[in-house]
């Protein structure tokens, strides 16, 4: 279903790490008609009714500063991050995330 998703936008999805305790996914634009990474992402919520809220991102001083969860983080190379929290869906006791690194058109 999300393979379907992130085609439709123009983006490959891929697996990666241990899916122990969240799903964590990349997504790498492929075609020339690749959308915007946050079109992705909104698509992607709607699709699985996931549920971004707040966040609490460090500010590298031991303090937080609360954002909306819409709001992507950062990572090297240009990718982009959200944690979408899967609230109809349970896996070991819990709702899991699905954590998302997307690398958009450039």
């Amino acid at each position: 279903m999300l393979c379907d998703v992130a085609r439709s936008n123009g983006y490959a999805l891929a697996i990666h790490g241990t899916m122990g305790r969240d799903m964590d996914l990349l997504a790498v634009a492929w075609t020339e008609e690749a959308v915007q990474p946050i079109d992705l992402i909104s698509d992607i919520v709607d699709k699985i009714s996931g549920d971004m809220g707040m966040v609490a991102r460090s500010n590298g001083d031991g303090t937080f500063t609360e954002l909306s969860a819409w709001e992507p983080s950062l990572k090297p190379h240009g990718r982009l991050a959200w944690s979408i929290r899967l609230k109809d869906f349970a896996w070991n006791g819990t709702n899991p995330f699905l954590d998302i690194s997307v690398i958009g058109p450039k």
